[in-house]
């Protein structure tokens, strides 16, 4: 059995967890992924600006602290089509099982493999249309989960797609090790006793951060901007937009930008932040929101309770927001030490039941013996 691809680290933590439970699965990810889905990312210290373009990274930075285990493999995919199939058939073909992560469910399909899709938010650009690569790609994608056995669900959100396109699913939550996500003591931001930190990419459609700037700017006026700052990660689509619009509402001194950084990094600052706020938009989480849970914190952001309830049987303990107004509720309530401190602990209590990627590796490998006897 083996992983393909590794979307925003999705899969390392699966594979880590079955290889220690002495299972002999095997991971395989392309080179040419953007870096935050290398393992490097997962596990070493670095800053985008250390190791160059995201897309074709400094490798010898990479590897400085990183010792590959023997489990992991990368292919490197930079040709043509044709090329890239023959060297993926050549790798698939030795297992009886593929774990198939964005976009390698296709080739799983094309070759004729046993596979099952790992639907990580994929499910969401199905409907392009048109007659363009990235319209056959997403018909090949959309093909490629209807003919499977089963696909695996990782966001509540897209329950819905799954249901319109037919598909026969089985919900796997995001794995999140919990001795990596856990609270510890850093050093606090110098000035300020309110640390809103927010790590998801710049993207007001599905992110919904202008929201975030404007209820951060309410929030600022009505309790004195001194005792605040928003820390954003300076990545995404619409940066010059969120830029433009904290000037505008006259934030700049209360607004730190930081480069993308590893995840040890990111830790760090997410355990100096009081609250860490994620999307508004989605309905959903990645591995991000549970990851800031994970460390003991208060998570701002917007989970729909309509999907949630569909597969788990209890809601998170978020600081559920939608609006602006909401935000502004929840960035009041997290004033209080003990209500903070009170989300924090459940969060991370709740994380551990549901997502502990040593309890989801167990899940995984349920659905693999469910696969090989259907």
């Amino acid at each position: 059995m083996a992983h393909f691809g590794n979307l925003a680290n999705d899969a390392f933590p699966v594979v880590e967890e079955l290889q220690a439970l002495g299972e002999d699965v095997q991971l395989y990810i392309n080179m040419q992924s953007h870096v935050t889905a290398l393992p490097q990312w997962e596990l070493s210290r670095f800053s985008v600006g250390e190791i160059g373009d995201p897309f074709n990274p400094d490798w010898q930075r990479l590897n400085q602290d990183f010792a590959k285990p023997d489990w992991l493999h990368f292919l490197d995919l930079k040709s043509n089509f044709a090329k890239k199939l023959i060297t993926i058939r050549k790798e698939m073909r030795k297992f009886d099982l593929i774990i198939a992560h964005v976009p390698f469910f296709i080739y799983a399909y094309l070759l004729r493999q046993g596979y099952l899709p790992f639907e990580a938010g994929a499910i969401r650009y199905f409907d392009r249309a048109g007659i363009s690569y990235r319209g056959i790609r997403s018909w090949l994608m959309k093909k490629s989960y209807q003919n499977a056995k089963m696909v695996l669900v990782t966001n509540p959100d897209t329950l819905d797609l799954c249901d319109k396109h037919r598909l026969k699913w089985v919900f796997v939550p995001f794995a999140i090790n919990m001795r990596r996500y856990r609270p510890f003591k850093v050093d606090p931001v110098e000035g300020y006793e309110n640390v809103i930190f927010c790590y998801s990419r710049q993207d007001w459609i599905e992110k919904g951060q202008d929201k975030l700037i404007r209820a951060f700017s309410s929030y600022s006026r009505a309790n004195g901007t001194k005792e605040s700052l928003l820390v954003l990660v300076e990545w995404g689509r619409d940066i010059v937009k969120s830029k433009e619009l904290i000037t505008k509402l006259k934030l700049g001194d209360h607004v730190r930008w930081i480069p993308i950084m590893s995840k040890p990094m990111l830790v760090d600052w997410i355990n100096k932040a009081t609250v860490v706020a994620d999307q508004f938009n989605l309905g959903s989480s990645g591995t991000a929101g549970f990851e800031a849970m994970a460390c003991g914190k208060p998570l701002l952001i917007y989970l729909s309770p309509s999907h949630f309830s569909r597969v788990y049987d209890e809601f998170p303990p978020v600081l559920n927001a939608r609006t602006e107004e909401e935000i502004i509720h929840s960035l009041e309530m997290c004033r209080s030490k003990k209500a903070k401190d009170e989300v924090g602990q459940k969060s991370r209590e709740w994380v551990a039941k549901h997502h502990d990627s040593g309890t989801v590796a167990k899940t995984h490998l349920d659905l693999y013996e469910r696969f090989f006897n259907e």
